[in-house]
């Protein structure tokens, strides 16, 4: 599950918060490894 937020607070500033859970009991496969890395990086 992906959660992305944008939010204007006092005097103008902007604030982006982003996160990620993984969902189950299941490990995650190496495509889901992969993009979270990505996500991270960027």
């Amino acid at each position: 599950m992906a959660l992305d937020t944008d939010v204007v607070g006092r005097y103008g500033y902007f604030a982006d918060f982003s996160r990620t859970f993984l969902c189950g009991e299941r490990a995650p496969t190496d495509a889901q490894k992969r993009l979270y890395q990505l996500a991270y990086e960027s």
